[in-house]
């Protein structure tokens, strides 16, 4: 959890020299929460930085140059309660200061992924309806992140924004279930607050809790302290991993858990560029993907459609939320090869000759002990899990597995993971075959380039009418509440 900001003015800066740039380790959007669990371990307030803070890009009008910033993190929890804490504390914060404000809290949730994927669909069914009345850059956003729109500052575009649809008409479960036990303890609490459907901050890494407080008083730029939550850390990793396999570069993924906590993830992928990247010339691709937001190549409208990292800003998160990352790419014959320290380069890229058969990337990493805490390790039996399920999703893709750590669980030391039926494999995991109509499983797919698409599905039927269910995923994503690609399979069936 996290929440920042005051401003205060300053001076403009001379970007030639090494400046604290938002603080990339502290900030809301490179704070996060791991999937780690942390059996005896208590939940952590942590508060890393109150100081100045300078931006690299030219100022909003309002905004300056160079500002003071509090932030606050409170790690290790996994439910609204520590939500509700943390907005709290904040609340306290603003009242210590004793400021002359008048302060509104507005709390919003932007949902789980399943949450978001139906969501982003909807918007853009509704959006491409005014494709052409939209801003330039809305209307890139539309196939690459829809939900940035609702954020857009255009005049035109706040009309258009004013009647699309909310995000709480397509909560799953879950996420209903976890916003309403948020207000509650809000309520408990005595924190006054409103509910704002539009507030949309953190768009590219929040789940769940996003809240602002904001002051009438203060004109234009009225937020002076915000925050959220964000899930996931190891998953990041996997993802690009996995997005090579799909994308058909790659077919092997190999998950090694150590001794000491580590973990590698490698595949035999094309292996991330290392070449100097077009808008930070003095950098190598393979820094500012590690290091900055919005850098990867899932932006692309060709890439974005085998993505199922978040959004493309995971791994320099995960960079961030580690005391150690350690990446290898083998590429054309050389090992490049650099690491990094809760999000900074701790040397430059170096690179040796190896054999020119050897590809791929691999990345070791351990979460910063600072911020999840000394006893909280990922858990084997999670992340074995969480490898099984990619396999089934990706189709003959193979997950190497090791693990030294010692479980009472049922982990193998070693495996190799590999469904070459992919979904019908899962399909039939999931029930018994001789309680079927038929014991052939109905399986297609459907890979075009035009439409930059890939569709897979494996269907088969029950005889008893009650045991059927359907599960369908979006880019990897469950989706559990259906979206068009599921009402597009179901009309298609009615109609065969």
């Amino acid at each position: 959890m996290v929440a920042a900001k005051l401003n205060i003015p300053h001076y403009v800066l001379d970007y030639e020299r090494e400046l604290n740039k938002q603080q990339t380790r502290n900030m809301a959007n490179q704070f996060g929460l791991a999937i780690a669990e942390k059996p005896d371990s208590q939940d952590i307030c942590f508060v890393p930085k109150a100081g100045p803070i300078f931006r690299y890009d030219r100022p909003q009008a309002g905004r300056q140059r160079q500002f003071h910033q509090i932030n606050f993190e409170y790690i290790g929890g996994d439910g609204p309660l520590v939500d509700a804490e943390t907005i709290n504390l904040a609340l306290d914060i603003l009242k210590g200061l004793e400021v002359n404000l008048d302060i509104t809290l507005e709390v919003n949730s932007l949902g789980c992924s399943e949450t978001r994927t139906i969501y982003e669909t909807k918007l853009v069914e509704y959006f491409n309806d005014y494709k052409f009345e939209l801003s330039e850059d809305s209307q890139k956003r539309l196939m690459k992140n829809p939900m940035r729109i609702l954020d857009s500052k255009d005049e035109s575009d706040k009309k258009i924004i004013k009647n699309s649809p909310l995000i709480t008409q397509y909560y799953s479960n879950e996420a209903a279930k976890y916003f309403d036990h948020l207000t509650k303890y809000l309520d408990l609490l005595n924190v006054p607050y409103i509910i704002n459907p539009r507030l949309v901050r953190g768009l590219d890494y929040y789940c769940h809790t996003a809240f602002e407080f904001t002051a009438s008083n203060l004109g234009a730029q009225s937020t002076i302290l915000a925050g959220g939550r964000y899930d996931n850390l190891i998953t990041e990793v996997l993802d690009n991993a996995m997005d090579e396999a799909v994308a058909g570069f790659a077919n092997i993924i190999t998950i090694q858990m150590h001794a000491n906590h580590t973990i590698t993830i490698s595949d035999n992928g094309r292996g991330i560029p290392v070449d100097h990247h077009p808008k930070f010339p003095n950098k190598s691709a393979l820094e500012v993907i590690l290091t900055q937001l919005h850098s990867g190549g899932k932006f692309s409208n060709t890439a974005y459609q085998v993505a199922g990292g978040l959004h493309g800003v995971g791994v320099s998160v995960v960079n961030a939320l580690s005391d150690h990352l350690e990446v290898k790419v083998y590429k054309e014959g050389k090992l490049y090869k650099q690491s990094y320290s809760k999000g900074y380069k701790l040397n430059d890229l170096t690179s040796e000759e190896v054999a020119k058969k050897l590809k791929g990337t691999s990345i070791n990493f351990h979460p910063d002990p600072e911020i999840f805490g000394e006893k909280n390790h990922f858990i084997p039996q999670k992340i074995y899990e969480l490898a099984k399920s990619k396999a089934y999703l990706y189709r003959g893709v193979t997950i190497e597995w090791e693990c030294e750590i010692i479980t009472k669980d049922d982990v193998p030391s070693k495996s190799l993971i590999h469904f070459p039926n992919g979904l019908t494999d899962y399909l039939l995991s999931k029930i018994n075959p001789s309680t079927l109509v038929s014991e052939e499983i109905f399986w297609g797919n459907i890979n075009s380039e035009q439409e930059q698409v890939k569709i897979e599905w494996a269907i088969t039927w029950h005889t008893n009418e009650e045991r059927n269910f359907m599960q369908s995923y979006c880019n990897t994503i469950p989706t559990p509440l259906g979206g068009t690609h599921e009402q597009g399979l179901r009309l298609a069936l009615l109609r065969g």
